[in-house]
């Protein structure tokens, strides 16, 4: 309990002092944000279905990455996902991927 009488005695912090500040902004998103994000994706088409026809969608996703934020200021580049559905036209399914604060923002798997 000695750390809390020295806390009371000296509540001015000792040695450098750290200044916050926003994180810097990736140029990029890194392997391991692409591999989370087709993870997150098979795994959500594998079990849903086309919005249009209703053939479940397939498995495999497309993953690219756009650069440029599209009207959102916060974020640097979006990661775009494609699904096509079973069904004879193959409807196209597409996601928006952002990071916000240090975080991944899934959008929902939408017809195109």
């Amino acid at each position: 309990m000695d750390w809390i009488v020295f806390d009371a005695m000296y509540p001015l912090p000792f040695g450098w002092r750290y200044q916050a500040g926003s994180p810097p902004h990736d140029s990029a998103p890194t392997e391991t944000d692409l591999w989370i994000t087709a993870q997150t994706y098979e795994f959500v088409a594998a079990r849903s279905a086309c919005a249009k026809c209703g053939a479940d969608l397939r498995r495999k996703v497309d993953v690219g990455i756009v650069s440029g934020s599209h009207g959102q200021p916060e974020t640097p580049w979006l990661i775009m996902v494609g699904a096509r559905c079973r069904g004879w036209r193959r409807h196209r399914h597409t996601a928006l991927v952002a990071e916000r604060r240090g975080s991944l923002r899934f959008g929902e798997l939408r017809p195109s």
